[in-house]
């Protein structure tokens, strides 16, 4: 079904109120705003009170998604770090080495980036092998 922009009497991020006076009876219906399409979480009276409701419903719901994605976005960078905040010291070469072998052996390379990065490490694991192998190498 089609309604006009006037239709909507209150709004609130993804969520909204319609006057829905195709309904029988009437109602103002909290719409939730989909990806291709709203759908309904309730529908209260076509009175002042019911509008009331419907607004507060509305903004409830605003504020609860909100802090779910608030959330999630906290626990998504936590888990997204890069790097730590002090990069670990290496002894030596062959310490950093053993460490770009850890990576190499657990990392996933799917992506082209990824696998220039894999290339870079190689290169890097085998001049830190070579140089501890050198009698200036620890």
């Amino acid at each position: 079904m089609s309604y006009k922009e006037s239709d909507i009497v209150h709004e609130n991020g993804a969520h909204w109120v319609l006057r829905d006076t195709r309904h029988k009876p009437p109602v103002y219906a909290v719409m939730v705003s989909g990806v291709t399409n709203s759908t309904s979480d309730s529908a209260y009276p076509l009175t002042e009170d019911g509008l009331s409701i419907a607004k507060a419903r509305a903004d409830y719901l605003a504020r609860h998604s909100r802090a779910r994605a608030a959330a999630k976005n906290a626990v998504f960078a936590e888990r997204s770090r890069l790097a730590p905040a002090t990069p670990p010291a290496y002894a030596a070469p062959q310490d950093m080495a053993s460490a770009i072998d850890a990576a190499i052996e657990h990392g996933k390379f799917y992506t082209q980036a990824a696998q220039v990065a894999l290339a870079g490490l190689t290169i890097l694991r085998d001049q830190l092998a070579a140089e501890a192998d050198t009698p200036n190498g620890k």
